[in-house]
């Protein structure tokens, strides 16, 4: 499961056809919700990394209800940065 999250995660960030916006977050909205949510830290670690290198650099973005969630939630300790849950910041917990 690792590996095959670790090879999506990268195929879509290497891509340079895919724009990180509005859009593309409203598509893979319910992947990185899932991801970010997964009991397997690894798992949980690697959408976060992708997250921050990725859609955490967009100006704007409208977050799909999906991501609307608590941290509390979060299995990871790691820091997201541009979180969707309401502050510029937050911390999966």
């Amino acid at each position: 499961m690792d590996q095959l999250c670790s090879a999506m995660l990268s195929c879509i960030e290497s891509s340079s056809s895919y724009q990180f916006n509005t859009s593309s977050l409203a598509q893979s909205s319910s992947l990185l919700a899932a991801l970010l949510s997964h009991s397997q830290h690894s798992i949980s670690s690697q959408a976060v990394n992708f997250w921050n290198t990725t859609f955490a650099n967009a100006s704007t973005l409208d977050y799909p209800d999906q991501l609307r969630y608590d941290t509390d939630g979060f299995s990871n300790e790691a820091q997201i940065h541009g979180s969707p849950c309401g502050s510029p910041e937050g911390y999966i917990t």
